[in-house]
């Protein structure tokens, strides 16, 4: 019954997502409701997305979404990198980013 659960759990946490540690940023690309975040090398997947260098934010997403576009914006400005938490995959493959900090 325990290794059932574990496996269901782990099952779980794989397809919510999770954090990944910050890497450099390649492009931002702000279109209508949505902000496309390029990566210049593959972050670690924790949601198992097909795309490993293309995050996405969706405006109205969250109560933080404009101030997560901010800090992807300032940190490409400022040549620093960017982490975050992926909540979902998108249907072209791009994680869903839920959170964002500058590394």
């Amino acid at each position: 019954m325990l290794s059932v659960i574990g496996v269901l759990a782990a099952d779980w946490a794989f397809a919510s997502g999770g954090f990944f540690s910050a890497v450099p940023i390649s492009t931002v690309y702000v279109r209508e409701g949505v902000t496309d975040i390029t990566l210049a090398s593959p972050y670690s997947n924790p949601g198992g997305c097909s795309s490993t260098t293309l995050v996405r934010i969706y405006s109205g997403a969250n109560p933080n979404s404009s101030a997560q576009v901010a800090a992807a914006m300032a940190a490409e400005l400022a040549g620093r990198p960017i982490g975050g938490f992926i909540g979902s995959c998108d249907s072209d493959g791009a994680g869903v980013l839920s959170a964002v900090y500058i590394g």
